[in-house]
């Protein structure tokens, strides 16, 4: 299993909508070797106006995120669809990190969880077994919402 170097969980989201904001301080005190980083201050950059009461309803969307790692020195681009094994591979080598935006297969547009935002910290090739020894490939990803280790998703070719 590959991570990204300096890798390691140092908040936890909680109840609030920041998932985005967790994901990009990972990355960013990952890929910069610090702990400046942290989701409250970056939810404080994008809505200076809010009030702290209602700063944790606030949620964030894909141009905010980009702007903000280009703002800290990142260089940020925007891929629609699943990133390939070889990519996250070469992003870890890299130490670049990776966002997922998933979106929610809900048809109720009141689901509070219509979209949520990981942060990929490395990958994996797992060996599974179903009858026989088959190699695996995943992504190690931090959901903001857990504080344990990172979670490994498989990826089916």
């Amino acid at each position: 299993m590959k991570y990204i170097k300096n890798f390691k969980i140092r908040e936890q989201q909680f109840d609030n909508s920041w998932c985005a904001g967790f994901s990009m301080a990972a990355l960013l005190n990952a890929t910069k070797n610090t702990d400046t980083y942290n989701a409250h201050d970056i939810m404080r950059t994008l809505y200076p106006e809010v009030s702290e009461q209602d700063l944790p309803n606030c949620a964030t969307f894909p141009n905010q995120m980009i702007e903000y790692g280009k703002s800290q020195g990142r260089d940020i681009h925007y891929q629609e669809g699943v990133p390939s094994y070889e990519q996250v591979d070469q992003l870890t080598k890299d130490n670049v990190g990776i966002m997922i935006l998933a979106q929610s297969v809900s048809q109720n547009p009141n689901d509070p969880h219509l979209g949520h935002a990981l942060a990929v910290v490395g990958n994996a090739k797992l060996m599974t077994k179903k009858n026989l020894l088959l190699e695996s490939l995943g992504y190690r990803i931090i959901n903001p919402r857990c504080r344990f280790k990172p979670i490994t998703f498989i990826i089916q070719s």
